[in-house]
């Protein structure tokens, strides 16, 4: 990978053949922290989906891969970012039993909630355009509610 990489090959191909996964989801998957690193520093895109909308993150979440996780999330990896159907990193770690990376995503869960709040009361984010993308489920129980309640 390193040889074609280095030789100018894309950083962010996205592989037909395999579900469009980049190198950086292969690497997460095998558990290659040095090569996850290695690409990083080299600049590939840690937020590229594969086929069904998993980011690297969300690959090394579901798989339990803690040192990875710290990586990505070291880097900057969007912790609720979630796939194509609406689960994130987090969610795949509670469902695969990965306790240790729901501890962790947890955390970072709540200190991305954090600042997301200082930044709501410093007027840098508006309420509303934070509310949908940090609910995205909000407009869906806003149409529920309304045809619950005026039926």
């Amino acid at each position: 990978m390193r040889t074609a990489l280095s030789k100018g090959a894309d950083l962010n191909w996205r592989n037909p053949d395999r579900d469009n996964r980049t190198p950086l989801h292969v690497a997460v998957e095998c558990k290659r922290i040095d090569a996850v690193q290695w690409l990083l520093d080299k600049g590939a895109n840690l937020e590229l989906r594969d086929i069904a909308g998993a980011t690297p993150l969300i690959y090394a979440a579901y798989n339990g891969h803690i040192q990875v996780v710290a990586v990505l999330l070291e880097k900057g990896a969007d912790v609720v970012a979630s796939d194509n159907i609406g689960y994130t990193a987090y969610d795949w770690a509670k469902e695969e039993g990965k306790a240790e990376v729901v501890t962790i995503l947890r955390v970072s869960s709540e200190v991305y909630r954090n600042k997301l709040l200082k930044s709501m009361k410093e007027g840098l984010v508006t309420c509303d355009v934070t509310l949908d993308e940090f609910f995205p489920f909000t407009q869906q129980l806003q149409s529920f509610t309304v045809k619950y309640y005026h039926s």
